[in-house]
Formats: structure tokens, C-alpha cells, sequence
């Protein structure tokens, strides 16, 4: 048994509560927000994204080069190969702004 181990169930939903408690102070709860989406499907209201923010030039670049890479990969690459390989795309790419000069 490890010592200063948590066994009692008091003691996990201690630990529980203590992780989210940060989410209760800003008015977050898994409950309101799923009321919410509900409500608002109910009432017809179109759920858009929080931040609203366009994707960067980036972002547009890795969506295309990854699905590009994806489709063409016949040397047997996982993930973790292929955005390495469009990150080194995008390194060199003529739409990375610190390309231009």
C-alpha cells in the first residue's frame, strides 16, 4: 500500500471535488452545459464554435498537406511521421509568412 494513499470513499470524493472545483468557481458543470446545447437544439439556435477565430494559415496548410500525405502514404508512415513530415513541409512552404521576403 502506498503511503498517503487515498482508500476511504470520503477520501476519493475528495479528491473529485478538489478537481473540479476550478470548473464550479468559473460556472462551469458538465450538467449546465449539456442543458444548454439542449435547449438550444430544442429552440432551433445554430451551436457555433466559442472562440470564433478563422483557422490560421497554418492551420489550413496542415489540413491539406496532412490529408495530401495521408493519401500518398505508401512507405507505411503512422502519424507521428506524417505531421512531422508536413511540419517540415510547411517549413519551407511558400505560404508560411516567414518565407517571404
Amino acid at each position: 500500500k502506498k503511503e498517503g494513499a487515498m482508500t476511504t470513499a470520503r477520501g476519493v470524493s475528495n479528491v473529485v471535488s478538489r478537481a473540479t472545483s476550478h470548473h464550479h468557481r468559473i460556472g462551469f458543470t458538465r450538467r449546465n452545459t449539456t442543458r444548454a446545447v439542449v435547449m438550444a437544439k430544442k429552440e432551433g439556435a445554430k451551436i457555433t464554435s466559442k472562440t470564433g477565430r478563422a483557422p490560421s494559415k497554418y492551420n489550413q496548410f496542415m489540413k491539406v498537406e496532412i490529408a495530401r500525405l495521408k493519401a500518398k502514404n505508401t512507405a507505411g508512415l503512422n502519424n507521428k511521421e506524417i505531421f512531422k513530415q508536413a511540419a517540415l513541409n510547411w517549413a519551407h512552404s511558400p505560404d508560411n509568412p516567414k518565407n517571404k521576403k
